[in-house]
């Protein structure tokens, strides 16, 4: 047990997620968090242990603490037992009841790391740990059933135990991962010296292998793996060199699965594997078998023996060899573009693939995992969103990008909402644009559930032209009208004067636009009026009638229908004049803007331009919707530069917010006047006059 100070409530400070490397040593790429208010004085090694793996995703090989004061290199201590977590608590006391606790998520050779200042580390004030503080300590994966190997903790000299070790049957009781038992017995394992010893004498020659002598183990004469040849082709090969036992794992996997070999590991740790073929075939031994252990000096993983043939048959299940780490490895992607994706869909695609049968189980496991993969991806992009706000605002000057965040009791931050306006968008629509924009919001098809409302306005001809986007929580008044704030000082509209905005009936728009921009023009899309109306009239005539009412050009218009509607029932009358026809049919719409739209469309294909992005962690959606506004505007650039003239047929011109309209005839400008086929066609005061001709249309500015 844990010895007690004063105060037995304790700060950890977790490091986690990184990497230790040398020269200089540091812990590299990691991710820090904070445990508060931990009863350390009722707290032993197993719990704490317990601890650490439930605010960590990924897998723990190695625990340890650090003592305040001294450098990493020099401070850092191995924590293995219920002692070395005594003496971490009685420093942490002296640190104002701070704990620095680092994990290695992959198996780090400490003793090597420390060599250069070990001579300092014994001179050191805090010089309280053994020669064994530097052994390996290891956690294994809680997933028993499926972990990739059975574990043969030693082999000693001798044929008579390499014979044992092969015959040995498998354990098939189920390891629990927080046995004490288990515990002490990993990480009072054999002392180093007295293991590499073993790890060199484990194994005798067998006159049907081949063999890499110590003596061979020099210089660059044997390859290296390489991890990216095509993973049919992936074969082990004498003396081949990897940079670790994983590595080695991952191309026998792909080696077997592309030759139908069920094999299995006999022995399997850190520093030494022995992979054997066919375990349960009794009647057919055959006589694969590869050994491959670490080498000290050169740090890398070989292979030392090998016996590369093969009498058994294809199989099409592949027993502890395919596991749901492995699904989760090799179908990440997959999962995470489509977290949807059912399991029996994993399943058929692993068998069309690699011809491997997998049970559901398995395929769902390795869909969590992968899950939680992306869950720990997206968190890591949300942590970065100041430093991309910034790279934003450094690399585009002028632009406006805003984040918030909630607070909460626990000291902890939260993404609430994050806006993006762009210089160059910005200005574009304030000189080139029609004075019109649809607002809408769609959903993230991410984890993390959220969602992104934009603003896309018209350009001249009339087409989708992208403004702003935020990403919040949820869609509602008060994010709406956060939105419309920042969105009207960027395009400097004082409450909205002489902008027309067009939304679905999402009531958080409808207040908050009451609220910011109160002079502009609401205009709510028909489709949206229309697909509630038709939930209780469902006739044709009813769908006709509505649509003549929406696009009726003058009042008169517009009452003539909706008698004939009121004529037919008068419940659907009621119904429709209770939404508010002002904003709905073109019949009350401003002649100012140059838009009789009724509906909402340019929102919806923006929503659609961006379904793709949609599904991906928020940095790479939202460098996604930069990239995509960027093509579009060079598109369109390069359309305009092709622009020689304007044509018209039949001589007729119109002007819609300034820009002159023609079809039919030729439209020509010279000397600053614009002529047609019907005459000489002039703007004065906003108005169009024709000269020999008929005047058509006068809103142009």
């Amino acid at each position: 047990m844990a010895s007690s100070s004063s105060s037995s409530s304790y700060l950890i400070r977790f490091h986690r997620g990184g990497v230790f490397v040398r020269d200089p040593f540091s812990y590299d790429y990691e991710m820090l968090s904070e445990i508060p208010n931990v009863d350390m004085g009722a707290m032993n090694f197993v719990g704490f242990v317990k601890l650490l793996v439930s605010e960590c995703s990924s897998d723990i090989k190695q625990i340890f603490y650090h003592v305040a004061g001294l450098s990493l290199e020099l401070g850092l201590r191995t924590l293995k037992n219920d002692e070395d977590l005594a003496k971490c608590v009685e420093l942490g006391a002296q640190n104002d009841n701070v704990l620095d606790i680092y994990v290695s998520h992959s198996v780090f050779d400490f003793f090597d790391a420390t060599s250069s200042s070990k001579q300092q580390v014994g001179n050191a004030e805090h010089n309280d740990d053994s020669d064994s503080d530097l052994d390996d300590v290891y956690v294994y994966d809680t997933e028993s059933e499926e972990s990739e190997t059975a574990t043969v903790d030693h082999l000693s000299d001798g044929e008579e135990e390499d014979y044992d070790a092969r015959t040995r049957k498998p354990d098939t009781a189920p390891k629990k991962m927080f046995d004490a038992n288990f515990l002490s017995r990993i990480y009072n394992g054999l002392p180093r010296d007295e293991y590499a010893e073993k790890d060199v004498s484990a194994e005798k020659d067998v006159s049907a292998e081949k063999d890499v002598s110590d003596e061979d183990n020099l210089g660059d004469q044997w390859p290296i793996h390489d991890p990216t040849i095509k993973w049919k082709l992936m074969r082990p090969v004498l003396g081949e060199k990897y940079e670790s036992p994983e590595q080695l794992k991952r191309a026998l996997v792909f080696y077997a699965l592309a030759n139908g070999y069920k094999l299995y590991y006999e022995v399997n740790n850190p520093r030494r594997l022995l992979a054997k073929c066919c375990r349960d075939d009794k009647d057919n031994k055959c006589p694969f078998r590869l050994w491959a252990s670490w080498m000290q000096n050169e740090k890398t993983f070989q292979i030392k023996k090998l016996n590369d043939e093969h009498s058994c048959s294809r199989t099409f299940e592949y027993g502890t060899l395919i596991t749901s780490n492995w699904i989760a490895r090799n179908y990440a992607k997959k999962i995470m573009m489509n977290p949807c994706i059912k399991v029996k869909e994993i399943i058929e695609s692993i068998l069309k693939k690699y011809k491997c049968k997998v049970k559901i189980s398995q395929a769902r496991r390795g869909k969590m995992k992968a899950l939680q993969q992306y869950e720990t991806c997206l968190e890591d992009h949300y942590g970065m969103l100041w430093s991309y706000a910034s790279e934003i605002l450094n690399s585009n000057p002028g632009s406006t990008c805003k984040m918030s965040v909630d607070s909460m009791p626990d000291g902890k931050n939260y993404f609430s909402r994050f806006y993006v306006c762009f210089k160059g968008l910005r200005e574009g629509w304030l000189q080139g644009c029609r004075r019109v924009i649809g607002l809408d919001g769609c959903f993230l098809k991410t984890i993390c559930k959220g969602e992104l409302l934009s603003a896309v306005g018209r350009d001249g001809n009339n087409q989708i032209y992208p403004i702003a986007w935020a990403v919040v929580s949820v869609e509602n008044k008060d994010n709406w009208s956060w939105f419309m704030e920042l969105l009207i000082n960027d395009l400097g509209l004082v409450s909205g004067e002489g902008l027309t905005i067009i939304s679905d009936q999402h009531k958080g728009i409808i207040e908050a636009a009451k609220q910011v921009m109160p002079l502009a023009e609401h205009r709510q899309c028909a489709r949206h009026i229309y697909a509630n109306f038709r939930k209780k009239y469902t006739r044709v005539q009813y769908k006709n009638l509505f649509w003549k009412a929406a696009k009726a050009t003058y009042p008169t218009r517009f009452n003539k229908v909706m008698k004939e509607i009121q004529s037919i029932n008068k419940e659907a009358y009621k119904h429709l004049m209770d939404r508010q026809p002002e904003s709905w049919s073109r019949a009350y719409f401003s002649t100012d803007k140059a838009c009789d739209a009724v509906e909402n469309g340019i929102s919806e294909c923006f929503n659609a331009m961006i379904v793709d992005a949609r599904r991906k962690p928020i940095i790479n959606m939202l460098e996604d919707i930069m990239v995509l506004c960027m093509e579009r505007l060079h598109k369109m650039m390069k359309k305009h530069a092709k622009w020689t003239d304007v044509s018209a047929r039949g001589g007729k011109v119109t002007v819609r917010g300034g820009i002159v309209m023609a079809s039919g005839g030729n439209v020509s400008a010279r000397g600053g006047k614009v002529t047609a086929s019907g005459g000489k066609v002039t703007t004065r005061g906003g108005k169009v006059f024709a000269r020999g001709g008929k005047y058509l249309q006068g809103v142009g500015k």
